[in-house]
């Protein structure tokens, strides 16, 4: 994963729940890149930064995000959803593809939904309000709606274990 801030140093450390990277490199004085030790992917973690003349700076909540699936009204579901230019057609569909041990982003691209019965994986993020072509996020001008046809639900969250997080935004 990439960190970027002000001040690294290449004697730079970075702990996950307080477990080391097992490599942090040092890019230049705003940017590191580190692995994330296993204990920490798929869940939400508190990440520690440590420099020796900085101090120290701590981020809570962290969530490591795995693969990013798109979704848009152009799309198409036999698309394999992983760039902006071969989304899904449905939140369904990447939600089916959205992976239960790796933290997953869902991005949805402006427009309206007609689906329900959608169930939110632990460690999913859904994050609405993408223009389209995905180069840009704002949720109060780029209208995503979610129409559940009145026939169920729309959305709902699958039970979510301790450490382990599930979100909607921007619809």
């Amino acid at each position: 994963m990439t960190i970027r801030g002000v001040g690294f140093r290449a004697a730079t450390t970075v702990k996950f729940d307080a477990v080391a990277s097992p490599t942090v490199t040092f890019i230049d004085s705003r940017t590191l890149t580190a692995v994330i030790p296993t204990v920490a992917a798929a869940k939400v973690s508190t990440v520690t930064v440590t420099d020796t003349v900085n101090g120290t700076d701590s981020f809570y909540p962290f969530q490591y995000t795995g693969p990013v699936f798109f979704v848009a009204t152009t799309g198409l579901d036999t698309n394999n959803g992983t760039t902006p230019t071969t989304p899904f057609r449905t939140i369904g569909k990447a939600f089916t593809v959205a992976t239960t041990t790796t933290p997953t982003e869902v991005r949805v691209a402006a427009g309206t939904y007609v689906e329900n019965s959608l169930t939110l994986q632990n460690d999913t993020a859904l994050s609405c309000g993408w223009a389209p072509g995905f180069a840009t996020r704002d949720p109060e001008v780029n209208y995503t709606i979610l129409d559940g046809n009145r026939a169920a639900f729309v959305i709902r969250r699958s039970f979510c274990e301790p450490g382990r997080e599930a979100s909607a935004s921007g619809y």
